[in-house]
């Protein structure tokens, strides 16, 4: 079991910076924060990631034993809060059953002087991350279980999108995979509000091997990018799936900042895949953004007959529009003939944490 270690004590000036940037959050916090100590509300136990600007544990509800998901963020004096309550706006907004649900957020005092931690308190996905699904088999996904995790991940950012919301970070690593099956977008902490008097972004951020070559350029020429970026990475991820990693992943980061914007759209590698997956790629991996289908647009695929045999989401069964996800266990977990840990069962539904505090 892992726990947040003590930070080393701050000297007098940091101190002072902290009490300031103390104020200033929970002001900024008021109406949006629960009230209470979660040191009494949660039993914290294992670690479970690191995320944007945080580290992520596994806790239980000690009243009703349910367990959530708590992302701790320490706040040093030079922390950008426009950035640490992003998350928490974000999150608040977006009640969607393909994003991680929303519990609650909390101040908390620091073990050291003068410092406080914010705790967002998160729908906990017991399957994990679609990374480490794949990690634990230690092989790719099978293409019936990427076009399902592909599709759900759509429905997600299709909602983002049309409440004009961009993700920047899509992976397999942010997207999670509940015990009951379904898909959940998750880690919120680079997402970005796509206002009227600002129609596009052109601030560099991400994970490099995902990142869409416009966002990598955006930084050198002042260019903008909007949501067509996150479809450009959904591609990326449905090639870790395929592959157990993105492309150019034994390349350095900086190296790969370099090469995509400057190299043809990657390729499935393995000549096994379907034509109907590669032509989904080809669409999300087109340099030119605004060629690039919407979300909303590559949901219409596979909720048209006429369009059944152009998508990879399909079940090769022509009688239906939709995958049957084939039966795979939860990672971790072996099959009764003692196979190789799989998947949790994808495509049924859950009920999101409810919150045990009490606003302020």
């Amino acid at each position: 079991m892992s726990h947040p270690r003590p930070l080393a004590p701050p000297s007098a000036s940091v101190s002072s910076q902290a009490s300031s940037v103390n104020e200033k959050l929970e002001r900024r916090l008021s109406g949006i924060a629960f009230r209470e100590d979660p040191d009494t509300l949660f039993e914290m136990l294992d670690h479970i990631g690191t995320g944007s600007y945080g580290e992520v544990f596994k806790a239980r509800v000690k009243v009703t034993g349910q367990y959530v998901a708590v992302k701790l963020i320490r706040l040093e004096p030079t922390e950008d809060l426009d950035e640490v309550l992003n998350e928490v706006n974000f999150l608040r907004s977006c009640a969607h059953r393909c994003v991680v649900a929303y519990v609650g957020c909390y101040l908390k005092k620091g073990s050291v002087k003068g410092q406080k931690v914010v705790w967002i308190v998160m729908e906990f996905a017991g399957g994990g991350s679609v990374e480490a699904a794949y990690k634990a088999l230690k092989a790719p996904l099978e293409e019936r279980e990427i076009s399902v995790i592909v599709r759900e991940a759509l429905q997600g950012l299709s909602f983002l999108h049309q409440c004009r919301k961009m993700h920047r970070d899509i992976k397999c690593g942010n997207m999670l995979l509940t015990d009951s099956g379904e898909v959940k977008l998750a880690d919120f902490g680079v997402s970005t509000q796509i206002t009227k008097t600002l129609s596009k972004r052109h601030t560099f951020i991400g994970t490099p091997y995902w990142m869409a070559p416009e966002v990598i350029t955006s930084e050198q020429n002042g260019s903008d990018y909007d949501f067509k970026a996150d479809i450009w990475s959904l591609g990326i991820a449905a090639i870790e799936m395929a592959e157990c990693s993105p492309p150019m992943f034994d390349m350095h980061p900086m190296r790969v900042l370099f090469m995509i914007p400057k190299s043809e759209p990657p390729q499935l590698k393995d000549a096994k895949w379907s034509s109907e997956f590669r032509d989904f790629l080809r669409v999300c991996l087109n340099k030119t953004p605004g060629s690039r289908p919407t979300a909303d647009e590559l949901l219409q695929v596979f909720t048209s007959r006429q369009h059944l045999r152009s998508s990879i989401f399909l079940s090769h069964n022509t009688h239906h529009t939709k995958p049957v996800a084939p039966i795979r266990p939860h990672p971790g977990k072996l099959h009764p003939n003692n196979q190789r840990p799989c998947l949790a069962h994808l495509g049924r539904k859950t009920e999101p944490a409810k919150s045990p505090g009490t606003r302020s």
